[in-house]
């Protein structure tokens, strides 16, 4: 189950899948020996985001065991940043570890943002998905957008708008890039070019 986009600018679209993500992804799950390129992890407190394996937030239960990445304490929104490198049209991950929290259940957000635009600053939208409480790893939230988008922030809340006690945990971070316009250019070029090769005859 998921809700609609809370406030858009006409370019904010909430998938319910990573089928439904625009490519091509780049695909972060926090098992490999380095990190992917394209994009950093922190958290609002500053006090940043580790590495962590499965067993001990989520049961065990993850998209692509053993590892996830885990803010360092609770009620703790976590960023994820693009804009030192490109900014991205579609963004999504898998969440979890949320069953030793708040009778009365909670939601994990996404505030999403982007370079500034006339009358909106730099806040594009917000997406929710409602927590299934299992505590496992296996709820999707993700978005594709019109707009660039320079970097967003998860955050669990509650009915009345408190962040919720939990430390956010996720796996299967993914994302697709907008090409540079350099790049854009040189696709072009190399499309336009083709058919257009002729034969020289020799001494000509």
């Amino acid at each position: 189950q998921f809700a609609a986009v809370l406030d858009v600018h006409a370019v904010i679209t909430q998938v319910s899948s990573p089928a439904e993500l625009l490519g091509p992804l780049t695909v972060e799950n926090f098992d490999g020996p380095t990190a992917v390129s394209g994009v950093d992890f922190s958290s609002a407190s500053g006090l940043g985001v580790s590495r962590t394996s499965a067993t001990t937030v989520s049961s065990g239960v993850t998209t692509s065991p053993p590892n996830g990445v885990l803010t360092r304490q609770s009620d703790d929104p976590m960023t994820m940043d693009f804009a030192p490198y490109a900014p991205v049209k579609s963004v999504g991950m898998f969440f979890g570890g949320d069953n030793v929290c708040c009778s009365t259940g909670f939601s994990a957000f996404v505030d999403i943002f982007g370079p500034s635009c006339p009358g909106c600053g730099d806040f594009l939208g917000t997406i929710e998905v409602v927590a299934n409480m299992n505590d496992f790893v296996d709820q999707f939230i993700g978005f594709n957008s019109t707009t660039p988008v320079t970097n967003i922030q998860l955050r669990y809340g509650t009915a009345t708008g408190q962040n919720a006690p939990l430390r956010l945990f996720i796996d299967d971070f993914q994302f697709s890039r907008i090409p540079e316009p350099a790049s854009l250019f040189l696709a072009t070029l190399a499309v336009l070019s083709v058919g257009r090769i002729r034969r020289v005859p020799p001494n000509a």
